[in-house]
């Protein structure tokens, strides 16, 4: 199966997540956070970007005080999900790559392309494999 536990790995943080009954303010907030994170690779303006995210962290935690009076404990929770959410971004963008190489023939929307960077992570992909030593030809 090309997404192999992928699936699982999302229904488990969904599940996770979904208990919480968060609104859609909530869950903005919570994507915002995730994607505006300083230590992604290539990053430049690092500082604005934490900048940002502490702004967002303090936006969440704004909502969920408000929309959450009787659970104080639920902000600390939600910000226990992110660790795992950035560990599935990274199986989600392997199994794409994965689609598209077992799959020439899909196209994926150009925002989901660029968004996960399928083109430039399929061509480091393809440039490994041709730098990996050929095994010799048995036959000889």
């Amino acid at each position: 199966m090309p997404l192999g536990n992928l699936f699982d790995l999302l229904f488990n943080f969904a599940h996770r997540v979904n208990k919480m009954l968060l609104d859609d303010s909530e869950y903005g907030l919570l994507s915002a956070l995730v994607i505006m994170s300083p230590d992604r690779p290539g990053l430049k303006c690092r500082e604005k970007v934490r900048e940002i995210q502490i702004d967002l962290l303090r936006a969440l935690q704004f909502e969920v005080l408000r929309n959450h009076p009787d659970d104080q404990g639920l902000f600390a929770r939600l910000l226990t999900t992110i660790p795992k959410l950035r560990e599935i971004t990274p199986e989600h963008t392997r199994r794409l790559m994965d689609l598209q190489v077992h799959l020439p023939g899909v196209h994926f929307p150009k925002l989901h392309a660029e968004v996960f960077n399928l083109r430039r992570n399929l061509m480091k992909q393809q440039n490994a494999k041709e730098l990996e030593p050929k095994e010799e030809d048995e036959t000889k």
